[in-house]
């Protein structure tokens, strides 16, 4: 500890040195680069209407060139312009404010039916998913065939009388995954109950089945309506 002391003081007190050797210039001290770009940190906002606000608020007084960049289906940056150090300026960064939906993870069915109420815009198949995860009684959670998909269980259909139905799948659903000022995208999901073997509860589980195509419709979207509130500005470029 107290040899590591003394290096540092004998290093602190070397003056710097500096050689050229074919061009290059080395040093016998370690330099760090202190970036002050961008030391203000950008504003942060949650809506697209917001973003759109503020361009507009100042028509007359922002930069000649501006890009707005689609980062994500949830994530949208104003960016200014290039400094000499070619970095751009963020202005601006918009984050969507929305719900956690835990895909793929098998919750009991209250939680279920309110994740599916809250979470999700009301569909014809979302109706069909409700009906099942609200109703199904326990111990009645089947395999229908061995595809691994297919499933089947007992609904009750009245105050005595029930129904046997086969579990849809896939399924198409609509959940909050975007900016709300935008179409939120539909697409396929597996749908899959089980009972738990310890607790014996019925539980439930929605899968994303569409490899992500939903969010580069969701970008598409969020480009059509800044290109459509924005259509005046043409300094501005959007990046999707």
């Amino acid at each position: 500890m107290i040899k590591e002391a003394l290096e540092y003081i004998v290093n602190m007190s070397e003056r710097e040195q500096q050689t050229c050797i074919n061009g290059n210039v080395y040093s016998n001290k370690e330099h760090y680069f202190i970036d002050k770009f961008n030391e203000i940190e950008p504003m942060g906002l949650y809506t697209l209407t917001s973003l759109v606000e503020y361009i507009k608020a100042r028509e007359n007084g922002i930069p000649e060139k501006m890009f707005i960049n689609i980062v994500s289906p949830d994530k949208v940056v104003l960016l200014g312009h290039l400094t000499e150090d070619n970095k751009r300026e963020k202005i601006i960064e918009v984050k969507a404010l929305l719900p956690e939906i835990a895909y793929g993870t098998f919750v009991d069915q209250e939680r279920c039916n309110i994740a599916l109420q809250s979470n999700f815009i009301h569909v014809e198949d979302w109706k069909l998913v409700l009906k099942v995860i609200g109703n199904v009684e326990v111990g009645t959670v089947a395999n229908y065939s061995d595809d691994g998909m297919t499933q089947r269980a007992t609904l009750k259909s009245g105050i005595t009388t029930k129904q046997e139905v086969i579990v849809p799948n896939p399924v198409t659903l609509r959940p909050y995954r975007t900016f709300l000022e935008v179409t939120q995208p539909a697409s396929q999901f597996i749908f899959r109950i089980r009972q738990n073997e310890k607790s014996g509860a019925i539980e439930a589980a929605v899968f994303e089945a569409d490899g992500g195509a939903w969010k580069l419709e969701a970008i598409k979207h969020i480009k059509d309506y800044l290109e459509t509130q924005l259509r005046e500005f043409d300094n501005i470029q959007i990046l999707a």
